[in-house]
């Protein structure tokens, strides 16, 4: 099968794999033949791609146009008679076609939810404009043909993308309607009411800086492109927007459950029932408005549960049915001289175990600031668990619990901590066979484990467990989201097939738009194939769904880093800081966002404390960072002595050739730079993905041989890719 992938910049797959067009206008053929969707005569053809040409020259052109199509793509091309030409539509697929198509299953649903769905995945398939960056030279017709098609298509975009927003608003789903506001300003990066929708939804997510720095961006771009200032509306929510506010800490999901439980409660009314019930229902409409403001913190009312406030639940079993780790249950009693008494507590719903009780009288109270205090006390305890998951756990949980606790050591734990997760799905299978999705989970933990090499396990084990693992789910479950992101993520990443990757990442995404690990894959698959600003807003999405994931926060860095933007590189580092203290990640992470900004001296000393003071022990993959910023130091002699650590411990297997590579970079020795390269390529080093991530690598970018490089591990998009003959 083969797929056309038009929007954004053009690509052909066959089988999963990129087919590279070496002529311009027979890909320009391709595009017109499959967009189409009818026979084409070839007066046309030449007429639309050759129009300055003589008719024995453009005959001549168009033939060895068709031919390169038929080698690269035997039996897709057909002569239809009449001398016209069109393609096999049975065996090719278009992203366009299937877009329209969604559109058009959309609008014949009467459920909103279910048109949501679909309208959702046509606007994932956008990935840029029609044809971006692609032109031919010498083909006005065609060039006329392809601008009146892209109108046409951001048009239409833009008509599925306002109502797929309100609905997403409607409803709270804040970032979705982000995410898909995101890709409105990708269309059209001046529409003003997209730009207050964005700042809007930034708000309600309790992300109150984001949305004054979103209305900045809008002004100056609106200035420079324009001469022109916002509007007196988006003015105005600007100025609201920077009222004194609560602002976000990111934390893990937790839900909130509200009981009313009255003490004393008898066939009668007691005395001041009526109060304590007040009290319960003023307490609990503060509270969600306080937790509405951390769009990680969900409300949920037992009434939809279990029909009836008045029941007592089991918190244990009401977190592991509604698969959350933490309940809060809170009311108020009556308590002597006209008091009321305030009962809440924290529970772990996997253990039972209680992480806040609390029990005291309180007289007239403040219940507004009360809910802040209780909300502020909630994110202060949490805080704690999320470098540690799971400490205690019973001997025999069911199978969802083991689930969810594999699940937060993956997403919430150090990097050992990713065995234990292993383990944990392990016992989830064990508790229940037919759990298929702990399978799928157990593949992901494989494929993180492998991505960060021996210091975790051997990448070949891991990375192979995760492709048998996925393989297994996918023949019963094709669907499986988790199962087609670690497929994409073993693709991507060990396989070197980054564009194959992006395919299944996408179909991942489909299942599931609203898993931040996907969106994570996303965003690290687009920023490897050099697609920086693309992979800056799905790394955006994926921390919004859970500004608590390490590696959301990791992934967002990177991004950000690789578009310049150093002060939210900043902010990224002191969360990080704050919620994972001592990871080894928050040092590397805060010296890269120094060292790309120019201050390498300060980038030296974060770093330095990481590197051992014995030789004899093994280097970590990072620890190449420091040989880095020792050489743009101008720290010749350090430099070169902890280059020759780095050799000794390479010698004997200890370390990866890719470090050794990242110091030469420092130290302005480009020739070696590339031949350790070329050392790690020829030994499926998986340290190597990391050089379409970091910015400090570009620098090579004229080079030859890293290009060759870049496109042996599969990126083919690099700057100009498509400056092949006509």
């Amino acid at each position: 099968m083969v797929r056309f992938d038009w929007l954004g910049s053009p690509q052909v797959l066959k089988d999963g794999l990129c087919i590279h067009i070496e002529r311009r206008k027979a890909l320009g053929i391709l595009v017109y033949l499959s967009v189409r969707s009818l026979p084409a005569a070839r007066e046309e053809l030449k007429a639309l791609f050759w129009p300055e040409a003589d008719t024995s020259g453009a005959s001549r052109s168009l033939r060895t146009a068709l031919s390169e199509i038929r080698k690269k793509l035997p039996g897709i091309l057909m002569n239809t008679g009449n001398d016209t030409l069109s393609l096999d539509q049975d065996l090719l697929e278009c992203d366009i076609g299937i877009l329209y198509r969604y559109v058009d299953h959309a609008k014949s649903l009467e459920e909103p939810e279910a048109s949501a769905r679909e309208y959702s995945r046509a606007a994932s398939l956008w990935r840029g404009s029609f044809l971006q960056g692609f032109n031919i030279r010498a083909s006005y017709r065609f060039d006329d043909w392809m601008q009146l098609l892209s109108e046409s298509l951001r048009n239409d975009l833009i008509d599925i993308l306002e109502p797929l927003t309100e609905l997403y608003m409607s409803s709270g789903r804040f970032g979705a309607a982000r995410s898909t506001l995101y890709t409105w300003l990708d269309i059209d990066p001046l529409d003003e009411t997209a730009q207050r929708l964005v700042m809007k939804t930034c708000l309600a997510s309790g992300d109150r800086a984001e949305a004054l720095r979103q209305f900045n961006r809008f002004r100056k771009k609106l200035d420079e492109e324009l001469g022109l200032s916002p509007s007196p509306e988006s003015i105005k929510l600007a100025e609201e927007i920077r009222k004194p506010g609560i602002e976000t800490i990111p934390m893990p999901p937790i839900y909130f459950k509200k009981t009313f439980r009255l003490a004393g409660r008898s066939a009668g009314p007691q005395s001041g029932e009526s109060d304590g019930r007040r009290s319960d229902l003023i307490l609990s409409q503060a509270l969600k408005e306080s937790f509405s403001r951390r769009r990680e913190v969900v409300y949920i009312d037992p009434v939809d549960i279990d029909g009836n406030r008045d029941n007592d639940i089991d918190l244990t079993r009401l977190g592991h049915r509604l698969g959350t780790r933490y309940v809060l249950d809170c009311s108020f009693r009556n308590s002597s001289q006209n008091r009321q008494s305030l009962n809440m507590n924290l529970t772990d719903a996997i253990d039972g175990g209680v992480l806040w009780d609390k029990n005291s009288p309180i007289a007239t109270p403040d219940l507004p600031a009360l809910a802040g205090e209780i909300t502020e006390e909630i994110i202060r305890r949490l805080a704690g668990t999320t470098a540690d998951p799971l400490p205690s756990v019973r001997e025999s949980p069911d199978s969802r619990a083991w689930h969810l606790q594999g699940v937060h050591y993956r997403r919430y734990g150090k990097l050992e901590d990713l065995i234990k997760s292993i383990d944990c799905f392990n016992k989830a299978s064990l508790a229940d066979p037919a759990n298929l999705r702990a399978t799928s989970e157990k593949a992901l933990s494989y494929a993180c484990a492998g991505a960060f090499g021996t210091w975790v396990m051997p990448p070949d084990e891991a990375y192979g467990l995760a492709r048998d693992l996925s393989r297994e789910v996918l023949e019963e479950s094709p669907g499986d989201s988790i199962a087609l992101l670690t497929q994409a993520t073993v693709e991507s990443e060990y396989d070197r097939n980054p564009l194959l990757g992006l395919r299944d990442t996408r179909l991942a995404l489909v299942a599931d738009h609203d898993n931040p690990e996907i969106l994570i894959q996303l965003a690290q698959t687009l920023q490897g194939l050099w697609r920086r600003e693309e992979a800056l807003e799905a790394a955006r999405s994926a921390y919004l769904r859970d500004p608590a994931d390490y590696c959301a926060m990791l992934t967002l860095h990177s991004a950000l880093r690789a578009t310049r933007r150093f002060r939210e590189c900043l902010e990224i580092d002191n969360r990080f800081e704050t919620l994972y203290p001592g990871h080894v990640h928050g040092p590397v992470i805060r010296s890269m966002t120094y060292s790309f900004m120019g201050d390498n001296e300060k980038a030296c000393v974060i770093m330095a404390p990481l590197l051992p003071e014995d030789p004899d022990v093994h280097l970590t993959p990072f620890i190449g960072n420091l040989g880095y910023f020792l050489g743009r130091a101008g720290k010749i002699p350090e430099a070169d002595s902890f280059l020759s650590r780095m050799e000794k411990q390479y010698r004997i297997g200890a370390l990866s050739s890719y470090p050794i590579a990242f110091t030469l970079l420092g130290l302005h020795r480009i020739p070696e730079c590339l031949d350790w390269l070329e050392i790690a390529e020829k030994g499926n080093d998986i340290s190597l993905s990391i050089i379409n991530f970091n910015p400090e690598w570009e620098e090579l970018l004229p080079h030859p041989r890293f290009r060759v490089l870049c496109r042996k591990m599969g990126v083919v998009d690099l700057p100009e890719v498509y400056e092949g003959a006509d």
